[in-house]
């Protein structure tokens, strides 16, 4: 069995701008640092053998933090990459729905259709891309626990295929806030044991964001 925690990075910039940040990287916020230290202190007694992360800095920086209290390997991933935004990348929610209405409705509504405008892959791809990747580390890390820093798009992927769903249904799962984890057991055979599904509860007190709209 290998057990693995994926988390998503902490605050920044764009989150609070309710800008869609994609590929394009800021670094953390002071709040973004300081939810990654409480994700870092929730998890600090998870016996972790193994870091993978997400290359981009907002990512690779909350995997840094939380694995303070572990010193193990930390490994780039580019399967942990987020989901590319092309033309969207940068641009506030206004901005988006003022230039791209059909791009934004599939976002919205048909999610795991979702190609930024400019790019050749989305959301479907990323989400094979990651089912092979947890495959590898499955068979590569037999017995051992591992943590994934990734992005949001990615912890809605690892959500579905922990839950057993079809790329399809993807967008039924709600968004992880920043810094909240998801993680579950995988069997060699196949079986998927999920452990939590965008646990949250380590950040009470900080402000909700997400792209369409702030919640307090």
């Amino acid at each position: 069995m290998t057990t693995i925690y994926l988390v998503r990075h902490g605050e920044t910039e764009a989150n609070r701008q309710f800008r869609f940040q994609g590929c394009i990287d800021l670094p953390l916020t002071q709040d973004g640092i300081a939810q990654a230290e409480r994700l870092a202190e929730t998890l600090k007694d998870i016996p972790f053998d193994y870091a993978y992360s997400s290359p981009l800095p907002r990512a690779w920086n909350t995997a840094k933090i939380v694995n303070r209290y572990h010193n193990v390997p930390l490994l780039p991933d580019p399967a942990l990459l987020e989901v590319c935004g092309g033309l969207f990348e940068g641009e506030k929610v206004d901005v988006v729905k003022a230039n791209w209405p059909e791009e934004l409705r599939i976002w919205n509504e048909e999610y795991w259709k979702f190609v930024g405008p400019g790019m050749e892959e989305g959301v479907e791809t990323k989400h094979y891309q990651l089912e092979k990747a947890l495959r590898r580390m499955v068979r590569n890390h037999l017995g051992q626990t591992l943590l994934l820093s990734a992005h949001g798009c990615i912890q809605r992927a690892f959500n579905t295929i922990i839950k057993g769903w079809p790329v399809q249904r993807q967008g039924e799962f709600p968004w992880g806030l920043n810094c909240s984890y998801s993680a579950a057991e995988f069997e060699e055979d196949g079986t998927i044991r999920p452990i939590a599904i965008n646990e949250a509860k380590h950040l009470e007190g900080f402000r909700v964001w997400l792209f369409d709209r702030p919640e307090e």
